[in-house]
């Protein structure tokens, strides 16, 4: 590049409108004067993106940082990760950052931690920072399980744990896909949304009052055909065939009753039900009458 300018007669220093340091001084981003497009070059002048690109933004991560660059007539958006040194470039409606620093990744994927959401034709899909599709761009929505479960268990943001899963939405069903684009959850219920963890889901059926939990982690249902479900820290309380049970997060049950049970303390949790005369007991989470 630099012999190009030289060649054309340029100063060095004249030839960028506009450079702005990446968050580690390593790279740079800058804006030549004739083209007025946007590129990416080392401290040596070489040039990592080429001058084709409208805009810029940088989004810095926990490790490393992100450049972003967009060309506005063909819709085409680049992305380098500086953690992996690689670019993904790929031509597509819009882009949307999302971050997850997987460590309990048993099959990692080809690549480091972290996925990128994309658009096409008004569809969204996963890739990693290679280009590599993890879930196709099929789907009106993608939700990655920790933001998920932070809005559903309302802790605060720092202490998200990295995602585990994405929720995928088409129309009106969801569905549920592992890290490496398994699908664990075909795309057909009215809604999953995570329970005690990332690994528990409460799954709801399209116009129908049973419900069911998931257990995303081992890949199976731990009860299904449930209805009046309310949702304990440490345990669950449902109705199933006439029955009121109260369970553990593992759906195993601590006892049943055909009248009621209802949640008399949390901390240590206390049930309040009937025994089989009818009279009002407390029962702990022991299933212990008290």
């Amino acid at each position: 590049m630099e012999k190009l300018i030289k060649r054309q007669g340029i100063p060095l220093k004249n030839a960028f409108a506009e450079c702005v340091a990446a968050p580690d001084y390593k790279l740079y981003i800058v804006k030549q004067q004739l083209s007025e497009k946007y590129g990416v070059i080392r401290r040596d002048k070489t040039e990592i993106v080429p001058f084709l690109f409208d805009r810029y933004e940088v989004i810095e991560l926990d490790e490393g940082y992100i450049i972003a660059l967009t060309e506005d007539n063909i819709r085409q958006h680049c992305l380098y990760h500086s953690k992996f040194g690689t670019i993904l470039n790929k031509c597509l409606d819009k882009f949307e950052i999302k971050i997850s620093d997987i460590e309990e990744r048993k099959t990692p994927l080809p690549v480091g931690t972290d996925y990128v959401e994309l658009w096409q034709s008004n569809k969204c899909g996963i890739y990693d920072f290679h280009g590599n599709e993890i879930i196709p761009c099929a789907y009106d929505e993608i939700e990655d399980s920790a933001r998920l479960y932070f809005r559903s268990s309302h802790y605060a943001e720092e202490e998200l744990k990295p995602a585990r899963y994405f929720r995928v939405k088409a129309g009106k069903d969801y569905g549920l896909f592992d890290i490496s684009g398994n699908m664990l959850l075909d795309l057909k219920y009215a809604d999953i949304i995570p329970i005690w963890s990332q690994d528990i889901y409460k799954v709801f059926l399209h116009n129908q009052p049973e419900e069911a939990l998931f257990d995303a982690k081992n890949k199976k249902f731990i009860i299904q055909g449930i209805c009046s479900m309310t949702i304990l820290d440490n345990g669950f309380v449902f109705k199933e065939n006439g029955l009121m049970h109260a369970a553990d997060c593992n759906g195993e049950i601590i006892f049943s009753s055909k009248d009621y049970i209802y949640i008399y303390q949390e901390e240590p949790l206390i049930f309040k039900t009937t025994d089989e005369d009818g009279f009002p007991i407390l029962v702990n989470e022991n299933g212990e009458v008290l």
